[in-house]
């Protein structure tokens, strides 16, 4: 989506810009990256073009339904660390496996630009739904993703699970190396086998609870039911037959 793109920019710069300060003494490896940034960047610009009249104007056919700012700061923090703001319900599970993520990436020096990355979205997402203050003042910035809070949250969910995939891959071989003292015959991949059947087990659960909060979101959030047609609804119980009806 048009939406995304602006982002996806940022993103890419940032991790190759990562490789090429890693790699700065060598050539190859610096030109091959900024054609690599040059590339996703010459494909974005092509596929914004229809888009960037409608986005200096500030007009677009989803402007009627940009989200007013609605939370406060806390609240927003909340909803990122049990990743509430990405589906209805939460998923304090996944938010503890990317506090977990983080954490190891920062001890093990890596995954520099993805931390960046992560900061970019969460910036974003608070300037898009807090209401007041500082971060309120940033919002003008999220045009691009028509102001919303679940445009903006994408992001945050698409970066923040790479933090979740390095603490479980650190899990399992973390796991394996403890089984592998213990019982030397076991192998390599018990560790990874474990991790994978919690993961799995993990997702089962969320799977059967995840899609009555989504239908019940839908429902809600669809309907647009407000009170002026509750009104309307009830008028017509008291007035009109049920033929009629």
């Amino acid at each position: 989506h048009t939406s995304q793109l602006a982002l996806l920019v940022v993103l890419v710069a940032v991790i190759e810009g990562e490789t090429m300060w890693r790699n700065r003494h060598e050539f190859a490896v610096i030109r091959h990256r900024a054609v690599n940034l040059l590339f996703a960047s010459g494909i974005v610009v092509v596929l914004y073009v229809p888009s960037l009249l409608k986005l200096v104007s500030a007009a677009s056919e989803r402007q009627v339904f940009a989200e007013t700012a609605y939370l406060r700061f806390a609240e927003a923090i909340g909803a990122i660390v049990d990743f509430s703001f990405a589906m209805p319900g939460t998923q304090a599970a996944l938010g503890a496996l990317v506090v977990v993520g983080l954490w190891l990436a920062a001890r093990d020096r890596t995954l520099v630009a993805w931390t960046l990355c992560l900061l970019a979205t969460v910036v974003l997402f608070l300037a898009t739904v807090v209401s007041s203050g500082f971060w309120h003042m940033l919002r003008p910035i999220t045009q691009p993703w028509y102001y919303s809070g679940w445009r903006t949250s994408y992001q945050i969910a698409l970066v923040a699970s790479v933090f979740a995939g390095y603490a479980l891959a650190t899990g399992a071989s973390g796991l394996d190396n403890v089984l592998k003292r213990w019982q030397p015959r076991l192998g390599d991949s018990v560790g990874s086998a474990v991790v994978a059947a919690a993961f799995v087990g993990l997702g089962l659960t969320t799977l059967i609870q995840q899609p009555v909060d989504i239908v019940r979101h839908a429902y809600e959030s669809n309907a647009r039911t407000k009170t002026s047609m509750q009104h309307a609804f009830d008028y017509l119980t008291e007035h009109a037959t049920s033929d009629e009806v």
